[in-house]
């Protein structure tokens, strides 16, 4: 085998990689709840932190820029600020399932690190988008085929929420994948552009189903980035209006569908419509493909003379700005915008219909929730009550009965638990991403990625998207695409051996601490279900050995103790 041959395989062999990094990220994390539960987090942390070491031991990682070392050390420090915070938290147990859930987040990052190459950075968006695709496919197909895959959750409401488990979060999830299948679409080979485009019409009735009125905002900011960094933004614009007919009919049969969106519609209606629209998605997807593939030929023949894209995009730009400066008018001039907008948002609650609800700018109480926030930072300013104690923050000073664990904004809430200080370092992690974005805007999809990752960071300030980890994780990968786009040619050549034996170590720490988590964590919900079944001698056992490898958690005591109460023995308990 040449020299040639041997690059182009290694080229090969790190596309699929990466690829299948991400897809088995997103779907297997989407899979088990969104991945809330810390076991799940403890199982990421451990399989990717060894997947990591393997890497760096076998096959030396690429030489990594200036900004991927500076995510490096301020990853680590986050933790590490996390971890020290135990000190001084209102509340140790809550503060280390922080420091299992930011350690798998560290996991990602480094896992991204190693795997990736400059050229292989586009494979992770493919499997992000191939894996939130699975995922919609059977979210979607519990609202269309609810006679075989359908499930009932009180909470949701109607609300599209299944694998993941909350339908904001789900939501999300499908924006985030609208953007990668939009930028594919677009940009791909023929035979991914055409599957994108396909999966356009799972997709963005997944996210019309999940009524995430926050989703929908993120969606269109992420698009607008997109748009906004694209250098080819003409191309894009024809391709995104190509593609968007048919989902647009699609969400339009839906949005008239009794059935599919009031939840006192019965079984019966719900199959008949339901079985409806996943004909009419069938044939559009087959229109989809069809029109995609004319589109690209015409694309191929026809050359657009720069005159005739900068009228469009000045058109376009006129039809943007008339209609804001329509709704502005209809608000009531600018002053009114800040008041009408504040006393809307300040709303107790939207409207009950789903389709109304929609279009409701109502916070659901977020205001609230943010007070409460901000009145804590206040308190602590610099280092905050403690990472995971907002929700003792909510009992302490709510307004409302409303149970809560998480201030639904991640920036506000850094504040409250982690200062001044976690809010400069989460920062540092998240923004270390745009400099290389604006740097690499040029190479292909990386405009489609920095979308999609701006479309995660509006999101999470107005929900609890951190504390879901198939929606960070798969944010986070697109994050990292970015910084492997912008690595120079030279920089994939295996070096920095210092720098990669101090990770190699740190990532061993990771993995022996989530070795912990999952035999901790394991134990206490092998405890709770013993619990549940009434076998109070076999819920000790467990309690007690999830103590043991998890010494700060209160939660095993408790389980224990309920258990030796049962058993009679008041003493022990």
């Amino acid at each position: 085998m040449g020299i040639a041959s041997r690059v182009r395989s290694s080229v090969r062999w790190a596309e699929v990689t990466a690829g299948v990094l991400a897809f088995s990220l997103v779907t297997l994390l989407a899979a088990n709840g969104g991945g809330y539960w810390p076991l799940a987090w403890s199982w990421t942390a451990f399989l990717l932190s060894w997947v990591s070491i393997v890497v760096i031991l076998v096959h030396a990682p690429v030489s990594l820029s200036r900004a991927e070392q500076a995510l490096l050390v301020a990853s680590f420090a986050l933790v590490g600020w996390i971890a020290l915070a135990a000190i001084w938290s209102e509340s140790v147990p809550r503060t280390m399932l922080e420091v299992q859930r930011v350690a798998a987040y560290v996991a990602v990052i480094v896992a991204c690190m190693v795997v990736v190459r400059a050229r292989s950075y586009g494979s992770l968006l493919v499997g992000v988008w191939a894996g939130v695709v699975v995922v919609s496919t059977y979210a979607l197909a519990t609202r269309l085929v609810p006679d075989r895959y359908g499930q009932f959750d009180p909470i949701a409401g109607y609300r599209l929420s299944a694998p993941v488990g909350y339908w904001n979060a789900l939501g999300i999830l499908a924006a985030l994948g609208i953007i990668l299948a939009l930028g594919l679409a677009a940009r791909a080979r023929l035979v991914t552009a055409a599957l994108a485009a396909a999966s356009l019409l799972v997709l963005v009735p997944t996210l019309y189903f999940t009524f995430s009125r926050g989703s929908w905002i993120a969606l269109g900011l992420g698009l607008a980035t997109v748009v906004a960094l694209d250098p080819r933004r003409f191309q894009l614009l024809l391709a995104g209006a190509v593609v968007a007919v048919c989902p647009a009919v699609a969400v339009g049969t839906a949005y008239g569908s009794a059935a599919l969106t009031q939840p006192s519609a019965s079984l019966a209606s719900a199959v008949r419509d339901g079985h409806r629209l996943a004909l009419l998605l069938t044939v559009l997807a087959f229109v989809q493909v069809a029109a995609l593939y004319e589109f690209r030929a015409l694309d191929r023949r026809i050359d657009v003379p720069t005159s005739v894209r900068k009228a469009v995009a000045a058109a376009a730009a006129v039809v943007v700005v008339s209609v804001l400066a329509v709704g502005v008018v209809r608000i009531g001039g600018p002053g009114e915008i800040v008041p009408r907008v504040r006393e809307a948002f300040v709303a107790s609650s939207p409207p009950s219909g789903l389709n109304e609800r929609l279009f409701s700018f109502s916070g659901s109480g977020r205001a609230d929730l943010w007070s409460v926030a901000w009145r804590r930072f206040e308190r602590s300013p610099v280092a905050g009550g403690g990472p995971g104690t907002y929700e003792i923050s909510w009992m302490r000073e709510r307004t409302s009965s409303v149970k809560v664990r998480d201030a639904h904004n991640l920036y506000v809430e850094t504040m409250a638990e982690s200062g001044l200080v976690g809010m400069a370092l989460l920062g540092t992690v998240l923004a270390l991403p745009f400099p290389a974005l604006l740097r690499a805007r040029r190479r292909r999809l990386v405009p489609v990625a920095g979308g999609t990752y701006v479309a995660f960071l509006v999101h999470a300030g107005v929900d609890w998207d951190w504390e879901i980890p198939a929606v960070t994780a798969a944010a986070l990968v697109c994050g990292m695409a970015i910084l492997a786009a912008s690595r120079p040619t030279v920089a994939d050549r295996p070096v920095q051996p210092a720098l990669w034996g101090v990770t190699a170590a740190a990532m061993l720490v990771v993995a022996v601490f989530s070795f912990a988590g999952i035999v901790g964590n394991g134990a206490l919900a092998d405890a709770e279900d013993a619990a549940r079944a009434s076998a109070p001698a076999r819920a000790e056992h467990h309690a007690l050995r999830a103590e043991k490898w998890q010494p700060w958690s209160a939660e095993a005591l408790r389980v224990a103790g309920e258990a030796q109460l049962a058993l009679g023995r008041r003493a022990d308990a």
